[in-house]
């Protein structure tokens, strides 16, 4: 009908319904496609563009030249004529994504000479430590494909504590519960720290002084600055001068704007931020 309609060849179209892509023997029904849905098409072009597909586990880079029609799982069978790499075992990623296989480059809108991360992922289990602030260490045994929130699950269990209170980090970067282990290049052996939601930062004051604050990282900058002038105005009397001029706060060169959190600006426990 399409063709009929626009002169485009069968075999130059790709239709997606929800970014899936809709194989050809397959009925709307069958596909779970309702009156008024709305249906993308991609015109396969025969043009090769050129990707770079970098490994973060090691310092190697190859160049691949794919269609804009190819998919992900594609783009993994070139990865395998080149290095031998199961695909089941590859997660790509692009703009901090991982990259579904049944989408395409062009329905991701990745255009070329752009730069692809691949990670690889192993099939057997490993050992991870979680490490709590009283030196308590629990040793788990985890899948690369396990996600943060599965982790702090596995870790709720077997030491009766509350997910929503604390969080995991690694290496002192807090670790986002939606990735996986294989997101991060945790492996074999690998120390994860576990701390509270509410942690410390000091602000340093014009004047020299240090205020201590319990923050979270999903705070507000707003909901920040104003516990530190109620605390201000408990420890000392608010001076004319600062009193005159709006509260600036300023960690690593950046000025903290309202309506950010502090997890923007990568605020992590013991973080001095000063007042300009």
């Amino acid at each position: 009908m399409i063709r009929m309609e626009q002169g485009i060849s069968e075999q130059q179209q790709q239709l997606f319904f929800s970014g899936q892509r809709l194989p050809d023997n397959q009925t709307f029904d069958q596909c779970g496609i309702k009156n008024y849905s709305t249906l993308d098409l991609q015109v396969e072009s025969y043009e090769r563009m050129k990707i770079y597909v970098k490994y973060l586990s090691v310092h190697r880079t190859i160049v691949l030249e794919p269609r804009l029609s190819d998919s992900i799982r594609q783009i993994k069978t070139m990865i395998q004529t080149v290095d031998r790499l199961e695909p089941d075992r590859v997660s790509l990623i692009y703009k901090g994504k991982i990259l579904k296989e049944e989408s395409t480059l062009a329905y991701l809108q990745v255009p070329s000479d752009s730069t692809i991360y691949l990670v690889t992922i192993p099939n057997e289990d490993f050992s991870v430590y979680v490490k709590e602030q009283n030196g308590d260490t629990t040793k788990l045994e985890v899948k690369a494909a396990f996600t943060i929130q599965d982790v702090k699950a596995i870790v709720g269990i077997m030491t009766d504590k509350r997910e929503s209170e604390w969080r995991l980090a690694r290496s002192g970067k807090q670790l986002e519960e939606h990735r996986n282990l294989a997101y991060y290049g945790i492996t074999e052996g690998t120390n994860l720290d576990m701390y509270p939601r509410k942690f410390q930062v000091f602000v340093k004051t014009w004047n020299g002084r240090t205020v201590t604050l319990d923050v979270d990282q999903d705070e507000d900058v707003k909901v920040l600055k104003l516990d530190f002038c109620e605390k201000m105005k408990k420890l000392v009397e608010m001076l004319p001068r600062r009193s005159a001029r709006p509260l600036k706060l300023v960690y690593e060169g950046k000025e903290l704007q309202d309506g950010e959190k502090l997890s923007s600006y990568n605020i992590q426990k013991d973080s001095t931020i000063h007042e300009n």
